[in-house]
């Protein structure tokens, strides 16, 4: 039932309107997710501040942007 569906949505593409709604659904789609990763990217670099004092190391600068990087997987998997 699922591949019989899938076989006749395939047939639908060369349909104007049907191409124009899966094409916009894509869109949307990736452009939703650049800006949740960007906004996650400054929330945290915000979060986290310009530079962290740590014990032993002192202060460490480059911590916003490994912090920010680190969070871009953790919005993937949401």
């Amino acid at each position: 039932m699922i591949v019989n569906a899938f076989f006749l949505a395939l047939g639908q593409l060369g349909d104007a309107r049907f191409r124009a709604v899966l094409l916009r659904g894509i869109g949307l789609t990736l452009a939703l997710l650049i800006g949740a990763c960007a906004l996650v990217i400054w929330g945290v670099g915000w979060a986290v501040g310009d530079a962290v004092t740590l014990p032993w190391l002192g202060t460490v600068t480059w911590a916003d942007d490994a912090a920010s990087w680190a969070a871009v997987p953790l919005v993937l998997l949401l």
